[in-house]
């Protein structure tokens, strides 16, 4: 059995290089930016984090990168895990919607707390 060697890090970097001027990938699409939780049409009881969005330039080809998670652990101290990553077409994702923030009420002004000053001005002489 023949063992694999290893790359070098001078191949890593050219492979790096190949691999950036075919592919464009860009954080931030259709209102999503990483880490966002999203929706997959077909997919039901999965959950998927927006990744990004990438783009093919030889073959104009473009498809979004997610990341499936998983629940580790007891109902008590569960955490999400990445399961596996996957590539699906701009077609099947879908944006959930964010809840809305109220916005914080300014507080408003009590009658006779504004200082105008008035009592200083004195009476007009007659």
């Amino acid at each position: 059995m023949s063992r694999r060697r290893r790359p070098r890090a001078s191949d890593l970097e050219q492979l790096r290089a190949e691999l950036d001027a075919k592919y464009v990938r860009v954080p931030r699409w259709n209102g999503l930016s990483p880490g966002d939780v999203v929706r997959v049409r077909g997919e039901r009881g999965a959950r998927f984090v927006f990744r990004c969005h990438v783009t093919n330039r030889a073959n104009d080809a473009r498809w979004v990168e997610l990341d499936e998670l998983a629940t580790a652990g007891s109902d008590e101290g569960a955490q999400h895990v990445i399961r596996r990553q996957r590539a699906l077409p701009e077609e099947r994702v879908v944006a959930l919607a964010r809840p809305r923030r109220r916005r914080a009420r300014t507080p408003q002004g009590e009658q006779g707390r504004l200082d105008l000053g008035i009592a200083e001005l004195g009476a007009p002489e007659a």
